[in-house]
């Protein structure tokens, strides 16, 4: 099937013989289309950056496609081509402005002008973006150029054929295009009269002074002047020395002489256009000029009002805008004062396109100028006395004036609509609304409205933003369930409450064979509220750092900069994409350091960059390693960016968080020169953790390094405590897994294997990741209450090992196999033990990583005296850590053996 744009004129798609009515009242869609089909080919980032530039480069490659799939659905496949990140419209797809360029390049004038039917997409709005916009006109502008060239073209070639009547014809409908064009207005008068319908010609001509006057305050080209006074003395043969001449043309230079075709030019008629002698003050050029900057300041401040308002800004912003708008008013009237007589020959020059004129425009006085600058510097010292006086003291939250709307944590999550053919999973539908409400409400960090707030829009058809006022929430949750042949259909749906704008979606399936019952009913709660917790935390954070600054282009660079922070931080996680991440890091700092420079006292992106400082040293570890001082160096810029932010906001507890979490990564990346400085690394980033979750309980990440920090101590009392703080700060899961493994080896290290069993199988359901497989692989290794399982063991393995690693940690197959060892040896089978155990060792002979773990395994075989001695190599290499590492259940065998003992404690 074929497909046709047109955009001449107005706009229509037509698939085949029907037109499509449906796609121009989709303005985004429709603006893709129309970009695509003039365009012919583009790259996916160029359609990013002019469709969607506010956008994260992730959630902006996400709407594209979205868009692309439903034009797909629209017009089936055929009509574009993909050929990776490169979109190509296919032979299929026509578009009226190609064919029209494509007849004027030709010189196929007649069909040009039969495709032209307006400028291009005229009164037509599609994507609302600048950059989309920016096209259009340069578009529109183009085509009219050409358009302009065809149509002159084509009066020619008819006259020069004897065609008048066409000729005739296609100057009246130039004029109709654009009425104010001066070539334009000049051949319909000269062929009207030509034609022998003289007083026509002058009526044309003072309808045309006339309409100059009204919108331009100018008068008729002098060539077209003294056109019409011999039209009017009869002389038009005079004046038409050649058939078909087309309207004057003016010389490159100013001072050559005119090439007048013959006609007289007196010195009047070069002295360009006539002011009137009246007092400045009193030409409609200042009235226009003072009366729409009243109109543009107002509807400016209204603008600006709204947005601070949404943006939850102090109403103390307002001050300094209305205050350039007040002062800069003097200016702007008086600098079009001084320019009158330029911008009326200008306003001509403007109409006339490319065709000059004989007039010289009056020249700029310099007294003038002396006036404007006088008044700009007047209009400056009062903008400033103003600002002055009322300074932006007040940062973006930090105490509206008035009520910026609800928090961003305040949720409402909505009844799921049935949407089966047979309608009958309303019930199921209700109950999955309350567990999810249910899931929700314990969270301290969100504000949950209850069931019984939400049934009143139970099947409202009250629109998104409607229902969000009246329930006072910043979101809202809504979904569907529908029933497909043997299993449920769930979707569920993020929406922004202030514009009812769709945040996020997802889709999830179940089997659904009989009927349902409350176990799925929970489960799929459950699994819809893991989706949606990072998606909130995601768009919560975002609003909570937008209100901290009051610049705009700061809060896109630091939206674009966290896109590539998370790309860099997924490389990091894959093998052999340590260039990529690099880049994206890269990236990432580089849009933060813009964003400091744009709000200087916004601390967001001095805590960011702080954050990128650990992925960094992670980066450098990454084989082939960088040196010890080069991670080092990368850390010490991350406390840096971390006292900047400290001295913008003392005492902010995210900064706190990150100096610990900084100070404790040198412990792993940049090995400190002896124990003495271990340990006081560690107390230093403990009493950060501390501080930052005095001032702030809902830091998930600081309890959860302080649980790491006890556990390592052996405290595991005082590590459970802190990871189950963790846990329930970490209300959008940014660090569950992490904080389930904590849960689930403090609990095995108790004594209590029931609960870290149940710790493992929440995250493995949840995440099926390493941590929560190896701590299981550890309680069948050294745990009393699990049978050795070696094929378990085996299976487990082999589930770690679809997980990539960053090689820094490590051997990792040399580890588990060690703790594999541990199985065998509980489970009797001592031959493959001590073979499992040769073979892990010729893996990495030198990682000491494995000397514990080989330790355990032969004090499971009960060779004491090996372990013993695996342990006392250790201690060499770590004395700090290795005999706090000895406390673990792991060496339970060793407890009675005095040499251990002796290790364990010294003196």
């Amino acid at each position: 099937m074929s497909f046709r744009i047109l955009t001449l004129g107005r706009l229509a798609v037509h698939a085949g013989d029907t037109e499509l009515t449906s796609l121009p009242a989709q303005p985004l869609r429709c603006g893709v289309l129309v970009y695509l089909a003039v365009e012919r080919e583009s790259t996916r980032d160029a359609l990013m950056a002019m469709f969607w530039p506010e956008r994260p480069p992730e959630r902006a490659r996400h709407s594209l496609s979205q868009t692309l799939y439903e034009l797909r659905n629209e017009l089936g496949e055929q009509w574009l081509e993909v050929q990776g990140d490169r979109l190509r419209t296919s032979g299929a797809v026509g578009a009226d402005a190609i064919e029209f360029e494509r007849a004027v390049a030709l010189g196929e004038h007649e069909r040009a002008l039969q495709l032209y039917a307006g400028p291009f997409l005229e009164g037509v709005h599609l994507a609302e973006t600048h950059e989309f916009e920016a096209w259009c006109d340069r578009q529109r502008s183009r085509l009219a150029r050409l358009h302009r060239q065809a149509r002159s073209a084509f009066i020619s070639e008819r006259v020069a054929h004897g065609d008048r009547a066409a000729a005739l014809t296609a100057a009246r409908r130039w004029v109709e295009l654009d009425p104010l064009d001066d070539e334009a207005q000049h051949r319909f008068i000269e062929l009207l009269a030509e034609s022998g319908q003289r007083s026509e010609a002058i009526r044309q001509y003072e309808t045309y002074a006339e309409l100059l006057r009204r919108e331009l305050e100018v008068e008729p080209l002098d060539e077209t002047k003294a056109l019409v006074a011999r039209i009017r003395e009869g002389g038009l043969e005079a004046t038409l020395a050649k058939v078909g001449s087309p309207a004057p043309q003016a010389p490159a230079v100013e001072d050559q002489a005119p090439d007048t075709g013959g006609m007289e030019v007196t010195a009047a008629s070069q002295a360009g256009p006539r002011v009137p002698a009246r007092s400045p003050f009193r030409h409609r050029w200042l009235w226009w000029t003072a009366v729409g900057y009243a109109a543009a300041a107002f509807l400016g401040l209204q603008i600006a009002h709204l947005i601070v308002t949404a943006a939850g800004l102090p109403e103390a912003s307002l001050r300094p805008f209305a205050a350039l708008a007040l002062f800069g008013f003097p200016i702007v009237v008086a600098l079009v004062w001084a320019l009158e007589p330029s911008l009326r020959g200008a306003a001509v020059d403007a109409r006339a396109g490319p065709v000059p004129h004989l007039q010289k425009r009056p020249r700029l006085q310099t007294w003038r100028i002396g006036v404007v600058g006088v008044v700009a510097l007047l209009s400056v010292a009062g903008g400033a006395a103003i600002w002055t006086r009322w300074p932006m003291t007040q940062r973006a939250g930090a105490g509206n004036e008035r009520d910026p709307g609800p928090p961003p944590n305040h949720i409402a999550i909505l009844y799921f609509d049935d949407v089966g053919e047979d309608k009958g999973l309303r019930e199921f539908g209700d109950a999955l609304t309350r567990a999810l409400i249910d899931q929700f409400i314990p969270l301290s960090q969100l504000v949950i409205r209850s069931d019984n707030a939400v049934r009143q829009f139970r099947e409202s058809d009250a629109p998104p933003d409607s229902i969000a006022r009246r329930l006072n929430v910043a979101m809202l949750v809504d979904g569907s369930v529908a029933r497909l042949a043997d299993s449920v259909r769930v979707r569920v749906q993020l929406t922004e409450g202030r514009t009812g704008t769709a945040l996020w979606a997802q889709t999830f399936a179940q089997p659904l064979k009989g009927e349902w019952d409350w176990t799925l009913i929970r489960a799929i709660g459950q699994d819809l509220a893991a989706a949606l917790r990072e998606q909130l935390g995601w768009e919560i954070r975002v609003r909570e750092w937008r209100a901290g600054t009051v610049s705009h282009e700061a809060w896109q660079l630091a939206q674009r900069a966290y896109g590539f922070r998370r790309s860099g931080q997924q490389l990091l996680k894959t093998p052999n994409e340590a260039p990529l991440a690099a880049d994206a890091l890269r990236a990432a700092d580089s849009l933060l350091s813009e964003a400091a420079k744009r709000d200087p006292d916004w601390v967001e992106p001095h805590l960011l960059r702080a954050d990128l400082a650990e992925f960094w040293a992670i980066l450098l570890s990454v084989p082939p390693q960088r040196s010890v001082e080069e991670r080092r160096a990368a850390l010490q810029t991350g406390l840096e960016h971390v006292e900047r932010a400290l001295k913008i906001d003392p005492g902010n507890p995210r900064a706190l968080e990150l100096r610990g979490v900084l100070t404790d990564a040198h412990l792993v990346f940049a090995r400190p020169p002896d124990s003495l400085a271990e340990a006081e690394l560690r107390e230093r980033a403990e009493r950060d953790f501390q501080e930052a979750v005095n001032r702030d309980p809902s830091l998930a990440r600081a309890w959860a390094r302080l649980s790491l920090i006890r556990f390592s101590r052996g405290q595991y009392d005082a590590a459970k405590f802190a990871a189950e703080r963790a846990y329930e700060a970490d209300a959008f899961h940014d660090r569950a897994e992490e904080i389930l493994s904590i849960l689930a080896k403090a609990s095995f290290e108790m004594g209590d294997e029931s609960e870290a069993l149940r710790w493992c199988r929440e995250g493995q359901r949840r995440f099926g990741r390493p941590p929560l497989l190896e701590t299981e692989l550890e309680i069948l290794a050294w745990g009393e209450s699990l049978r050795p399982d070696p094929a378990r063991a085996w299976e487990l393995v082999a589930q770690i090992e679809r997980h990539p690693e960053p090689a820094i940690w490590g051997d990792r197959k040399q580890r588990l196999e060690m703790t594999v060892a541990s199985v065998l040896a509980r489970a009797g089978l001592r031959d493959s033990a001590i073979a499992v155990i040769e073979r892990a060792r010729l893996r990495n002979p030198s990682d000491p990583r494995r000397l514990p773990l080989e330790a355990a395994a032969l004090a499971r075989l009960g060779d004491g005296e090996g372990a013993v001695e695996l342990l006392r190599r250790y201690l060499e290499r770590e004395p700090v850590m290795g005999r706090q590492l000895l406390t673990r259940r792991q060496f339970e065998p060793l407890k009675r053996d005095p040499e251990y003992r002796a290790l364990v404690s010294p003196n």
